[in-house]
């Protein structure tokens, strides 16, 4: 059986299986879930999880091994339009920019994801909140607050109070997606569901919505294989 990890949601109504972008399995049960049904759960799915990892690994393999990994020395952020040059040295975590290129200073592999990641976070800040005030203006609506995460489910989220969530990833999709992102969770701030007034007013802002959606419901290929969801 293929290994897996469990993860309990007090907002899961049903058990749920997910094969991550690196292949890895997780399933989630409501909270309180019985470990042993879930394992009966993944053995049932065996087959179609390794045909989904076989079907990953196809399209990591598509990717030049410069971006690739397991130690990738380019980033194309797609979003903003820039790619970095990424070395490494010996030494204590963490990235030192210079000149577009980036010094990841890491111990060992997981060492140096963990420091790229931390950096992705920062640069999608820099990169994305004059963007989503910019829209934030355009829609009349306030942002109370921006956090950056590597969310496994979402691209964005919006709070009742106004705080907007980005995943971190968006960095690495194209502008047209990231745009999506933006103006759907700052249309939340006028309409806190996904009903009718919800979509007339996304349309009104992006005529083509349903087709940007649609896109960002299978991405790959723009997030590269070691910045698994």
């Amino acid at each position: 059986m293929p290994a897996w990890e469990l993860r309990e949601s007090r907002r899961a109504r049903r058990m749920r299986l997910r094969v991550r972008e690196d292949g890895r399995v997780e399933v989630t049960v409501p909270a309180g879930g019985d470990r042993r049904q879930a394992a009966a759960f993944v053995a049932a799915r065996r087959d179609w999880i390794r045909r989904v990892q076989a079907d990953q690994e196809a399209r990591r393999q598509t990717w030049p091994a410069a971006e690739r990994g397991p130690w990738p020395t380019r980033l194309r952020l797609s979003a903003v339009g820039e790619e970095w040059a990424v070395t490494y040295r010996k030494g204590p975590a963490g990235c030192r920019e210079s000149g577009g290129a980036l010094q990841v200073g890491a111990g060992d592999e997981a060492a140096a994801h963990e420091a790229l990641e931390r950096w992705v976070g920062r640069r999608a800040r820099t990169a994305l909140e004059p963007w989503l005030l910019d829209w934030a203006g355009r829609l009349g609506v306030t942002v109370t607050g921006l956090t950056i995460r590597g969310q496994r489910t979402r691209w964005g989220s919006c709070s009742a109070r106004g705080r907007i969530n980005l995943n971190r990833r968006l960095l690495f999709l194209e502008p047209a997606l990231v745009e999506y992102v933006l103006v759907h969770e700052l249309c939340h701030r006028h309409h806190l569901n996904h009903g009718p007034a919800f979509r007339r007013l996304l349309t009104r802002h992006l005529p083509d919505a349903a087709e940007r959606e649609r896109a960002l419901r299978s991405p790959a290929g723009q997030v590269p294989p070691w910045l698994p969801a």
